[in-house]
């Protein structure tokens, strides 16, 4: 599974350097921790291209070059919220941990791509690029999982392993005036609206590694530092107003988010 592939290296590398740290604060079964902070939402980088365009030619008016299997692509960018998490201790080194971060925002950006014939020779190469970020929009990842604690309870440095599910939701889908325009303007969409996307809500499997340090072995008080990676594998729909009606471009596009946290937490 390739969220354990990522996550397990990291725990056992953790778990190696501080789990001879011992004092007297307890992380027994039926306590309570509660943590809030900073979180990063850092989606996967790698472009993720809409395949509907394959089997598309340009060719200019002058026959010099043309433009086969063009396609459309898009980047999303990383945002910072707030976050809220919780685990309750159901046993000795074993815990149901619960995390709700604030809603972000993602800037994302379009590209026209294909293949380009020039004299009869091919250039892999970009077509027409959409500059900046061409639209938004709004994603929310919660997610719950059960921890596992390998160090001794009487420990103040707790590390931690945890695997669940989360939900990936998405909303607010849009596409800017610019983008819109560039598209009429170029003739790839006729009408008022231009086009528009939309993309699926998702749930998928979460990979986490964290670590609690309390302030000293009598301080209820701790600082949290936290990272997750979030299977969110969704659809993209793509729809441009056409000549003969809406045009639809579907995909898949694999966001994977790393999701970083910083915060302070208190045990119950």
């Amino acid at each position: 599974m390739k969220v354990m592939r990522k996550i397990a290296p990291l725990a056992v590398a953790i778990t190696a350097v501080i789990g001879a740290q011992q004092a007297l604060a307890d992380y027994e079964g039926g306590d309570a921790v509660i943590r809030f902070g900073v979180t990063m939402i850092d989606p996967d980088s790698d472009r993720h291209r809409i395949k509907r365009f394959g089997d598309t030619t340009i060719t200019d008016p002058d026959g010099i070059f043309e433009i086969d299997d063009l396609g459309l692509s898009f980047g999303i960018d990383d945002d910072t919220t707030g976050f809220i998490s919780g685990t309750l201790l159901v046993a000795d080194h074993w815990g149901i941990g619960v995390y709700v971060p604030g809603e972000t925002t993602h800037d994302f950006n379009l590209r026209l791509t294909g293949d380009v014939v020039f004299d009869d020779e091919d250039f892999e190469n970009e077509v027409l690029r959409a500059t900046g970020d061409v639209g938004d929009f709004q994603m929310w990842l919660p997610s719950v999982t059960v921890q596992w604690y390998p160090v001794c309870v009487e420990s103040w440095v707790q590390p931690y392993v945890g695997l669940g599910v989360n939900y990936s939701g998405m909303d607010d889908e849009s596409l800017s005036s610019t983008a819109r325009n560039f598209l009429i303007d170029n003739g790839y969409a006729l009408g008022p609206r231009g086009a528009r996307i939309d993309i699926d809500n998702d749930w998928g499997i979460t990979g986490e590694l964290g670590i609690d340090i309390l302030f000293g072995e009598d301080s209820q008080w701790l600082v949290n530092f936290g990272a997750t990676y979030m299977d969110v594998d969704t659809d993209v729909e793509v729809v441009i107003d056409g000549v003969d009606g809406d045009i639809r471009y579907d995909a898949s596009a694999d966001i994977d988010p790393w999701v970083f946290n910083l915060g302070l937490g208190y045990k119950f």
